[in-house]
Formats: structure tokens, sequence, C-alpha cells
């Protein structure tokens, strides 16, 4: 039920040209650098996604005191991980759509 862990629902941009890639990966790419910009992103939609996801990343290294912030992992199952534990193991928090 679009899941932003493994659905594909992020638009980007990358040397090999457009691709479409689940939270995780595109957390894996702006560390490596392979996100050239955002397909469909508006102008008024730019700094708050921005915001969005430097506090997702700054909020997922704190929790790991020994790695070093300045050369964050590009593994996107860190991303995953680390998704995970900041809402607390509940998969379904990164769900668009859930059930009642």
């Amino acid at each position: 039920m679009h899941n932003l862990l493994d659905d594909p629902l992020i638009d980007i941009n990358t040397p090999d040209g457009p691709a479409s890639v689940p939270l995780p990966v595109l957390l894996g790419g702006l560390t490596n650098g392979s996100v050239l910009g955002y397909r469909g992103l508006r102008a008024h939609q730019a700094a708050p996604w921005h915001v969005f996801l430097v506090q997702l990343a700054a909020s997922i290294l704190a929790r790991h005191a020994d790695l070093d912030p300045n050369s964050p992992p590009a593994d996107p199952a860190f991303w995953r991980t680390g998704l995970i534990d900041l809402a607390v193991g509940e998969e379904r928090a990164w769900h668009l759509v859930v059930d009642d």
C-alpha cells in the first residue's frame, strides 16, 4: 500500500537517466552523489523536501555515534533499517495508506 521503504515512489534524475526509487535508495543515492535532482518537484516544494530529507538523515545518523557523519553509508539497507528504527520498529509508519 504505497510503502516508502520498498516501493519506487520517488522520481529522480541520475547520471544514467530518470529513475523511480524508494526512500532508502534515495538516501543512499544522496550520500554517494548519484541523485542529480527530482522529477516533478515544484519550486515551492523544494525547501520543505530538503528539510525533510536532512532531518531524516540526521536523525538516523545521530543514533550511530560510531559513524563519521561526514561520510555516511551509501547502502540503502542501512537507511532502510534506520528509518524503521526511527519508527520504533513499525514499518507501517512508512506506508502512505494503511488499514484502520
